[in-house]
């Protein structure tokens, strides 16, 4: 079934150790990590003080040696004052961690705002980090990405080929470390980045082994799936690239158990409920709607429901006669 990770994010280490002393204002005030954003984005505003970013983000620093390489950055690239500091930290970053690779892992891990890291970790993209870099669980910037939700890094790692269904120790993919963090719109834009079959596959059970999460339990949670489960059942209709108007529908998720074991399998539970089921049950109309809802039923109605029809109208009918011959028997 579909396990929940409601643990601590990843923590940094070399850039939380960069984090860890928070600075004060000069009214005495400490700025919150909120701040950060808006005065980093102001990257045509000259006016924006090195000295408010380098508070905001709670970084102790050399003032005069922070200035200087400021002014350096600005003047030999001819880059804004904000452009500069986002440089001037991003070098801080890469020697804290030791390599551009290592403080991309350690940005991702970090438990800065969303927005902090995206731009920061975008930085470090554009300077040649790599995109196939690993922490010690194996953990790839893609699955750190898909398990904070940072929909703009995951994007962007997708566009620089990382592969979307590797695993990390645990046997994760980046889309099931989403799942289980409840990033529905990562998840969902994870599931149309990746193979077909690699999605099916995720939710189906081999042999005696069940799958790796729970299409019952999203179902059950729909309200915080909706975007992921409409792409898990894109899934299961591929188009025939032979003919190319025909539809192929693998529909053996629709009838499996909460773990993942189909019909003819010999762990299925014939006593619960199938997902199609639930989904009758469930009252979201976008989902019954969905094309691979719909032509599952349209199929179980050729081959099973239009066949008890007739037979339940034959029975009746033959009801019908056997009544009326009593009827003129007895008179």
């Amino acid at each position: 079934s579909l396990g929940w990770s409601w643990g601590d994010m990843f923590k940094g280490k070399g850039i939380s150790k960069l984090f860890s002393d928070k600075v004060e204002a000069d009214a005495g005030e400490e700025l919150q990590d909120d701040g950060v954003t808006t005065l980093l984005q102001k990257s045509q505003d000259t006016h924006t003080s090195p000295m408010e970013i380098r508070i905001a983000l709670s970084i102790q620093d050399e003032t005069d040696d922070f200035h200087r390489e400021v002014c350096k950055k600005s003047s030999e690239h001819n880059m804004s004052r904000a452009d500069a500091v986002i440089d001037v930290y991003t070098d801080k970053y890469v020697a804290s961690a030791g390599s551009i690779d290592s403080a991309l892992i350690d940005i991702l891990s970090s438990s800065l705002g969303k927005e902090t890291i995206t731009l920061f970790a975008k930085s470090l993209l554009a300077r040649g980090a790599s995109p196939f870099a690993v922490d010690h669980n194996m953990n790839s910037p893609l699955h750190l990405a898909a398990k904070n939700g940072l929909m703009d890094i995951g994007k962007k790692l997708v566009d620089m080929l990382s592969l979307v269904y590797t695993r990390n120790k645990d046997g994760d993919t980046p889309f099931e470390l989403a799942i289980m963090s409840r990033q529905d719109a990562m998840a969902a834009y994870l599931a149309e980045s990746m193979p077909d079959y690699e999605v099916r596959r995720i939710f189906t059970a081999v042999g005696n082994l069940p799958s790796r999460l729970s299409f019952h339990t999203m179902l059950e949670h729909a309200g915080d799936f909706s975007q992921t489960i409409h792409a898990v059942l894109d899934s299961m209709k591929v188009l025939d690239q032979m003919t190319e108007d025909t539809f192929h529908l693998h529909y053996g998720i629709l009838e499996a158990d909460s773990n993942g074991f189909q019909p003819g399998q010999n762990n299925f539970n014939r006593h619960q409920k199938s997902c199609l089921h639930i989904i009758a049950r469930s009252g979201y109309e976008e989902i019954v709607y969905h094309d691979t809802v719909r032509l599952l039923l349209r199929y179980k109605w050729k081959k099973f429901g239009r066949l008890r029809f007739l037979f339940q109208c034959l029975s009746f009918l033959a009801h019908m006669i056997v009544m009326s011959i009593a009827f003129i028997l007895a008179a």
